[in-house]
């Protein structure tokens, strides 16, 4: 397979992974809402989300080191299928548990198939040049992919006047196509079927997993990040629907919410491309660029906190996902540059794994917060929380520590 070729199915693939999720993102929370949840039981049902998610990442991604990508991700695809429809018909708190049970497991089995995927075949083309550039066009194509597929989420219950499941049945559709591509689209070669006395068996990828992170102090430092970004991320997906709704004096106005989160999804894009030029402005110190992205996302975070009016709770939520698309293929990089071929999408999963426990963490404690002492209190501890661990980037290595070769840029640039 050609460069050009791979790197098109792969952002193809990102691009219809993240169409559902961007379509129903506008009225994830609101729908549930609109249902006779309280805000708390929609905090609950993220938890739940969040536990179940983090209890499979690394078991599900040591079967996708083990047993291949590809049948990992048609399993993934075909279960947040059957999320999409559970949600169609929950009406009852039991119900709603259900989906958010079969997307957390779905959720769980695509954490890291598609991107360790991409980063072998680019290896055994033998020319890495542009792995960076890859990873940072994924983070590209997501938010375009997202933000146009927000504009629809929020729109289609004003103009087809039906309804907030409308959504749902279109990102049904739209997870159909997703998974008819993938068979099409991921060619990997065989892996060797792994016997009891196998190197390959799942229990001794996740033994090895383990030893990693004992023994590496940048593996666990960028695990104690990403925890910091599931709780802050998390807190910000729950209640910007309520807070905005309550801003805009509405709580029907998923229209201006789909044109809000769509900009967000662009801009996280644009920020995904300036990966590298922050980079060369920290003069290839990765960790360093990262650092000062996550802070300068706790900064934009604690300005939306305490905006009282709309365009500037705009303007802050905007400059959040603009800062925070710098700053994940950044994190991605750092992650790459200390984890070898045979634990890849197993330590993916990790990464994963953390960012769903922070959730969970965020998910118990920032609602009840928010209902407690307000949105805006509850927005600014999660910022104090996101500042703090980005200062974590600075004592990551910034060369590989895995015995194999980096992306051939990273000399230039190091986490």
């Amino acid at each position: 397979m050609s460069r050009r070729s791979l790197r098109a199915r792969y952002l193809v693939l990102h691009a219809l992974r993240w169409l559902p999720v961007g379509l129903l993102a506008p009225i994830l929370t609101l729908l549930p809402l609109e249902r006779g949840l309280s805000l708390g039981q929609v905090g609950l049902l993220f938890a739940v989300y969040g536990a179940t998610t983090a209890v499979l990442e690394v078991p599900t991604g040591g079967l996708a080191d083990v047993r291949g990508r590809r049948p990992v991700l048609i399993g993934s695809s075909l279960l947040h299928l059957g999320f999409f429809l559970l949600l169609i018909g929950a009406r009852t708190p039991t119900a709603w548990m259900l989906a958010f049970l079969a997307g957390a497991v779905a959720r769980s089995l695509d954490s890291g198939p598609l991107e360790a995927w991409f980063v072998e075949e680019s290896r055994a083309t033998g020319d890495e040049s542009d792995l960076r550039t890859g990873l940072s066009a994924a983070g590209v194509i997501e938010g375009v992919a997202m933000g146009m597929a927000a504009i629809a989420g929020g729109l289609l219950p004003v103009i087809l006047a039906r309804g907030l499941e409308v959504v749902v049945w279109v990102a049904a559709a739209a997870q159909v196509v997703h998974l008819a591509a993938v068979p099409l689209l991921m060619r990997e070669p065989d892996r060797p079927r792994a016997g009891p006395n196998s190197h390959l068996g799942l229990g001794t990828v996740l033994r090895e997993g383990k030893g990693l992170v004992q023994r590496g102090r940048s593996v666990w430092r960028l695990l104690a990040v990403k925890a910091s970004i599931g709780l802050a991320l998390l807190s910000l997906e729950v209640l910007w629907q309520p807070r905005f709704t309550d801003l805009l004096g509405d709580r029907s106005a998923t229209g201006p919410l789909g044109f809000i989160l769509a900009g967000a999804f662009m801009l996280g894009a644009v920020g995904s491309s300036l990966g590298p030029w922050l980079v060369r402005r920290f003069r290839g110190r990765v960790g360093r660029a990262a650092s000062a992205a996550g802070g300068a996302q706790a900064l934009v975070f604690a300005w939306l906190a305490l905006s009282g009016a709309v365009v500037p709770a705009v303007a802050a939520f905007l400059g959040w996902y603009l800062v925070a698309g710098a700053r994940f293929p950044l994190h991605s990089e750092l992650l790459h540059l200390h984890v070898p071929d045979r634990l890849r999408t197993t330590m993916i999963s990790l990464d994963s794994l953390v960012l769903q426990g922070g959730g969970l963490v965020g998910s118990l404690t920032v609602p009840v917060l928010a209902e407690t002492v307000g949105i805006p209190a509850a927005w600014l501890a999660a910022a104090a929380v996101l500042g703090a661990a980005a200062l974590l980037y600075r004592g990551v290595d910034d060369a590989s520590s895995t015995g194999e070769a980096p992306p051939a840029e990273a000399e230039m640039v190091s986490p």
